[in-house]
């Protein structure tokens, strides 16, 4: 169902930037993010979870908030981009 979720997010992003144009839609989809909250909620599992999910990313990092934030900032500051959806990179199997 999360891919499903995903693609009418993205579809809903490309949509509204042609219908509410020169409204500018954008949307992040950033994957696996380090915080308080996924801290509280893995519990005693918070590290293993984590160096299992690292280990299936490319770059082999969880992404954290602040950079996040600062793709949030990009997609607002550049008037050119519009309909896009920013997606961090992850590994297909990481749900496995």
């Amino acid at each position: 169902m999360t891919t499903v979720g995903v693609a009418a997010a993205e579809a809903l992003t490309r949509s509204l930037a042609m219908e509410l144009a020169p409204i500018r839609v954008n949307a992040i989809a950033p994957g696996w993010t380090d915080t308080p909250l996924v801290s509280n909620v893995l519990g005693a599992n918070y590290d293993a979870v984590i160096r299992s999910v690292s280990e299936k990313i490319p770059v082999q990092l969880i992404g954290q908030a602040a950079e996040v934030a600062e793709a949030v900032i990009m997609l607002m500051s550049n008037g050119f981009i519009n309909g896009e959806v920013y997606t961090s990179m992850v590994a297909k199997d990481t749900f496995r």
